[in-house]
């Protein structure tokens, strides 16, 4: 399924679900505005968009070459990508400090068990002092999803993470089942 029709569904579901009004309460609750302008703003500059979520735990969208100065300058020391395997970073997969665990961004959730095995791994590099960078290719479910994880290890609440990361990234967590399951936690 294309991503358009993938959000024609979504957005279907959620005014069969709540009506316009849930639709509009999306669209606030993710900071879609928000998310628009550092979408644009990724497609004028070609340059990642990263975000701190809380101190040494990263979320961004894909990388290229051209972005590695970032990962210095912020000390990057350890990746989880859900995107699939375009930015391999030798130096990382010699340590085990990458993970590559491609996911989709579909309303559906992934593995639970692998969910847990990628958040349990990100947790202990992140605890350990290392700075973790969780991404995929727009930087805010799939890399929300798993940092929720995180964060919820770190002793968050499923609503407290959710909250975190939206307000510390504009438009994460849009996938509403994502969320569901998140704040179930």
């Amino acid at each position: 399924m294309s991503k358009t029709k993938r959000s024609n569904t979504i957005r279907r579901d959620m005014i069969q679900r709540g009506g316009k009004m849930a639709l509009i309460q999306w669209l606030v609750q993710t900071n879609f505005a928000g998310f628009l302008v550092s979408m644009a703003r990724r497609v004028v500059t070609g340059r990642m968009e990263i975000y701190e979520i809380d101190v040494g735990l990263y979320q961004s969208s894909r990388f290229s070459d051209e972005d590695f100065e970032i990962f210095q300058k912020l000390n990057i020391e350890a990746v989880i990508d859900l995107e699939g395997g375009v930015d391999i970073l030798p130096a990382m997969v010699e340590k085990d400090d990458y993970k590559c665990w491609p996911i989709e961004d579909i309303p559906k959730l992934p593995d639970l068990k692998q969910l847990d095995e990628v958040a349990k791994w990100g947790y202990e590099r992140w605890k350990s002092g290392k700075s973790l960078l969780t991404h995929c290719v727009a930087g805010c479910n799939r890399s929300g999803l798993v940092n929720g994880k995180i964060l919820i290890l770190d002793g968050l609440t499923g609503k407290e993470a959710v909250k975190l990361i939206r307000a510390k990234r504009p438009g994460a967590l849009s996938n509403f089942v994502f969320v569901e399951y998140l704040e179930g936690l």
